[in-house]
């Protein structure tokens, strides 16, 4: 038991390490992918290794459950779902210039850019980075380029003309 328990440990570490730097870096989603496999294996070889009695299975569910969790995370399901809750919230900050608090968001003042209207979301990304919404209802070609004091912006598209920013700044 006392190696499942120090394997497992050690695996969920190492995946939490990755999953950070992957969020906290302008990085595609490998690093993060590539947490969930080394969990999942890791995990089942880590219990093959011990032996499968039940305190071990106690041990390995609660990770395999966080590994499939992770897993839902890359699809968008969860973004996705959240935005289908939101998006009349989200359309009449939009619409009206002002923020204000949309569960679980607090969304900051609304930056109109032509027909884009920026979202920022109160309390994501790191010290000089930043995320929101974007609701672009004449499509992507219309977000705004980036502005002085900015490194870099990404966008993905959600739903419609709901896009999820991320803008680093200088």
């Amino acid at each position: 038991m006392g190696k499942a328990v120090l394997g497992t440990t050690v695996l969920v570490a190492f995946t939490s390490a990755t999953v950070l730097y992957g969020s906290a870096t302008l990085t595609d989603g490998i690093f993060q992918l590539a947490a969930v496999v080394v969990l999942f294996t890791g995990t089942v070889a880590v219990v093959l290794a011990c032996g499968w009695h039940r305190r071990t299975a106690w041990v390995a569910a609660p990770v395999l459950l966080l590994t499939g969790a992770t897993g839902l995370a890359f699809t968008g399901l969860p973004e996705q779902a959240m935005l289908a809750l939101i998006r009349d919230d989200l359309q009449r900050m939009a619409e009206g210039g002002r923020g204000g608090e949309v569960w679980p968001y607090r969304v900051g003042e609304p930056v109109r850019e032509g027909t884009a209207v920026l979202l920022p979301v109160s309390g994501t990304g790191w010290i000089f980075s930043h995320e929101g919404f974007v609701y672009a209802p004449d499509g992507a070609s219309t977000i705004p380029p980036l502005g002085e004091g900015f490194e870099s912006l990404r966008f993905w598209h959600l739903d419609g003309p709901w896009y999820r920013y991320y803008v680093m700044e200088t």
